[in-house]
């Protein structure tokens, strides 16, 4: 078919009547190709696949509801021949003073080719019980052939009566029991009602009822639905949360609660509130229901757990309704630090393999503790009936920080000439256990400071130490005396150099008037005793001379 001359020069032509057009079959698919030469010789073409000619109407057969007869629901059984583009369901009452018109647009699947049984639209508005309808239908197909005609010119929508009785069946006594009430019309249109306005008879908190719903519509219809075991509560549960506790951090995102009553759902619900930024919160958990069951439900998992950032500080709502859906109070936790984080513990003192003088340790906590401990247990040397020794730090020495040669408050009494493993730990306030920080080969031995007593048959010998500051303990003041009953003699200043280098350790030791000088082999028998063997010549070993044995006295 060609376009007349009038259609050729530029510009834009719609809805074009070609003179000589070429006769189409309806319903076919057709592929349109626009072929054109311009005055310079120029041509092109244009092709669209897929075009539907269609100049028939569509039909639309109704078979459901029926002229003249009741309907109890604005439902249609209809068949189209073909897909439509739109559709409008026109429900018209014959008496304008009864109701509006309701005009219901067809959508999505509604308008497909095929049959529809007693369809139920999407946009369809509730009618009102009593009222007759006429039935009309304003529709177009794809083509735009346009449909417009009544379907019905007279239906009866009705709903009758209907009833409701509570009867009891258990729990609490009711007297009262059966209660029946009659529902008012203008609950009778279609769809879910609520009925929150109706006036209830005076049910017993925690009896059992029976409920039944009964009615019968002026098309006839009878219906009735029994419920059992329908349980009448209006008291709100109780909730509690046992997990976490009141500790203001955690490292994990257990729960645990107490319920006064079983519930239909609960939540968990964490709310960042300070630290690195959560964009994931708030963060919703819905408990299982079998979780949900009345008493205690001690601390477990959830799954799904919430991804919870370390470091971060949260609030953690817990809140639920019961079976009737009556809703429980709500248990807060206001600020609860989620740290995943185990603390750094480092120990500089005692080092491993080497003597420790006295009990004064060092050591560093990366971050506050809740609880910690440092152990010395015996691996060798004298005996230490009463190894291991595990003492709990205090309060003021689990803070952040570093510590320098401290006295422990809680310090227990250790043996002298032992060899100990030493072993530092803790755990931080949301029960993250730090590595253990440890020593082994770790010989203790007590300040050496005092007076050391020699006694032998005849003569006693006094050995008196003091040392000096800065000195770690190893030199100062020596000085030696010899007693007779009360009387003294020979005493005799001097100083002396403890070597704890090797083993048998040793003490060099000098008088300053006489120029004496001796080294002598030592080891502690225990914190009150002192083995010693010395010679003009430094004893090679315990086997070169005789121990003399120094008591101490306080």
């Amino acid at each position: 078919a060609l376009l007349p001359e009038r259609f050729l020069p530029q510009g834009r032509y719609e809805n074009i009547r070609l003179t000589e057009a070429p006769a189409l079959v309806n319903n076919t698919v057709y592929t349109m190709t626009w072929i054109a030469t311009d005055l310079g010789g120029n041509k092109t073409s244009r092709t669209v696949k897929g075009v539907i000619y269609d100049d028939i109407s569509p039909e639309i057969l109704i078979t459901i509801p029926v002229t003249g007869e009741f309907f109890n629901a604005p439902m249609l059984s209809y068949e189209l021949n073909e897909i439509l583009s739109r559709c409008t369901i026109i429900w018209e009452p014959v008496s304008v003073a009864d109701d509006s018109t309701h005009n219901v647009v067809l959508e999505d699947i509604e308008l497909s080719l095929g049959v529809f049984n007693k369809k139920n639209f999407i946009n369809q508005s509730a009618l009102v019980d009593g009222v007759t309808y006429r039935l009309l239908i304003d529709a177009a197909d794809r083509a735009d052939n346009n449909l417009s005609f009544i379907l019905s010119d007279s239906v009866a929508f009705e709903l009758s009566t209907a009833s409701v009785k509570w009867e009891r069946i258990g729990g609490e006594e009711d007297k009262g029991s059966p209660h029946v009430i009659d529902v008012p019309d203008e609950y009778f249109g279609i769809g879910p009602q609520e009925t929150s306005s109706i006036i209830t008879p005076n049910l017993i908190n925690g009896s059992i009822y029976r409920l039944t719903l009964s009615g019968r519509d002026l098309a006839g219809n009878l219906a009735g639905v029994v419920y059992h075991n329908m349980h009448f509560d209006i008291e709100p549960p109780v909730l509690d949360i046992i997990y976490p506790t009141e500790q203001p951090e955690v490292n994990n995102t257990d729960v645990g609660y107490e319920l006064s009553e079983q519930l239909g759902n609960a939540t968990f619900t964490y709310t960042w509130l300070s630290g690195p930024e959560d964009t994931g919160s708030p963060h919703i958990i819905n408990l299982d229901q079998r979780s949900l069951l009345e008493g205690t439900t001690n601390r477990y998992s959830v799954s799904p757990a919430p991804f919870l950032i370390d470091g971060a500080s949260y609030k953690i709502e817990f809140s639920g309704n019961d079976r009737a859906g009556n809703i429980g109070n709500v248990v807060i936790r206001e600020s609860v630090l989620y740290d995943i984080t185990k603390p750094i513990i480092t120990m500089m003192i005692p080092e491993p393999d080497k003597v420790i003088i006295g009990q004064e340790i060092s050591y560093s906590i990366s971050e506050n503790l809740e609880v910690g401990t440092i152990s010395w247990a015996r691996s060798g040397g004298n005996i230490d009936n009463i190894s291991p020794h595990t003492i709990q730090l205090a309060d003021v020495e689990k803070n952040r920080g570093d510590y320098d040669n401290i006295l422990l408050q809680n310090n227990t009494e250790l043996m002298s000439s032992t060899t100990y493993k030493v072993t530092l730990r803790g755990t931080d306030p949301a029960g993250n256990e730090s590595d253990p920080a440890i020593s082994k080969n770790v010989d203790y031995v007590r300040t050496i400071d005092g007076e050391w007593i020699f006694k032998g048959a005849v003569i006693t010998v006094v050995w008196s130490f003091k040392t000096t500051n800065g000195d770690d303990g190893v030199k100062g003041e020596f000085e030696q005396w010899i007693q007779m009953g009360k009387k003294v003699s020979n005493r005799e200043a001097g100083s002396f150099t403890l070597d704890y280098s090797n083993k048998p350790w040793t003490i060099d030791w000098s008088m300053d008037r006489s120029g004496i000088r001796r080294i002598s082999l030592f080891e502690f028998g225990d914190n009150e005793t002192l083995n010693v063997i010395t010679g003009e010549t430094k004893p090679e070993s315990w086997e070169d001379g005789q121990i003399m044995q120094y008591k101490y006295t306080p």
